[in-house]
C-alpha cells in the first residue's frame, strides 16, 4: 500500500471555509507538494480560483471582498489589517453543478457537499479536449421534409469533447469536514 502522507502531493485537506486561514492552510499544502516528475515545488501564478457550492457563496465572497480585519479580544489590543488575500488574486465562483455533482455521485450526502470547496489554479490542472470542433450542416434544397412538412430550411450542429485532468497537484480540496 502507499503512504499517501508522503506521498509528492497530497493536496486534500479539512478545513471548514470560514475566513483567510482557511486559504492560508491550502496555501501551505501547495508549499509541501512538489510535482512528482522534477520534485520541483508547486508554484500557482497568477488568478486562483476558489470553487464553492451555493451554501458557501457568501462566505467565499467575504473572505475575498474583505478590506479590513480586525484581531482581539475585548480586553486585549486589536490588531487591524486589510485583506491577507487580497495580494493572491483569487476569484470566488459558487456553482450549484458542482454541489449535485457530489451529491449524485453517491459518495458525499447533501450536508456534506455544502462544506466542500476547491482552491487552486485551474486553467493549469483541467483542460477541455475537444475531439472534433461545432460542425453546422444544413439540409439540401428541395428534400423530402422541405417538401411534405412546409419546413424553409433545417439546419443541424454537433461537437464532440471532453473535460480531463492534467495536473491535480495545482488545485487541492476541502471536504470541510474540519
Amino acid at each position: 500500500t502507499v503512504d499517501w502522507s508522503s506521498y509528492w502531493y497530497v493536496n486534500q485537506h479539512t478545513a471548514a471555509l470560514s475566513d483567510y486561514t482557511d486559504i492560508d492552510e491550502a496555501e501551505q499544502l501547495f508549499a509541501e507538494m512538489r510535482q512528482p516528475d522534477t520534485r520541483e515545488p508547486i508554484e500557482i501564478m497568477g488568478t486562483r480560483t476558489l470553487l464553492v457550492p451555493p451554501a458557501l457563496r457568501v462566505t467565499a465572497r467575504r473572505i475575498v471582498n474583505t478590506t479590513e480585519i480586525h484581531e482581539g479580544d475585548s480586553d486585549v489590543r486589536i490588531g487591524v489589517s486589510g485583506n491577507l488575500v487580497d495580494d493572491l488574486g483569487i476569484q470566488a465562483v459558487s456553482s450549484a453543478y458542482m454541489y449535485r455533482r457530489l451529491i449524485d455521485g453517491g459518495s458525499v450526502s447533501a450536508a456534506n457537499a455544502k462544506k466542500h470547496w476547491l482552491y487552486g489554479d485551474f486553467a493549469k490542472a483541467f483542460a477541455y479536449m475537444e475531439n472534433w470542433p461545432i460542425t453546422v450542416v444544413q439540409s439540401p434544397p428541395n428534400n423530402y421534409v422541405e417538401f411534405n412538412q412546409d419546413i424553409v430550411i433545417e439546419v443541424k450542429a454537433s461537437e464532440r469533447g471532453t473535460c480531463a485532468v492534467i495536473n491535480p497537484y495545482y488545485v487541492t480540496r476541502s471536504t470541510g469536514a474540519g
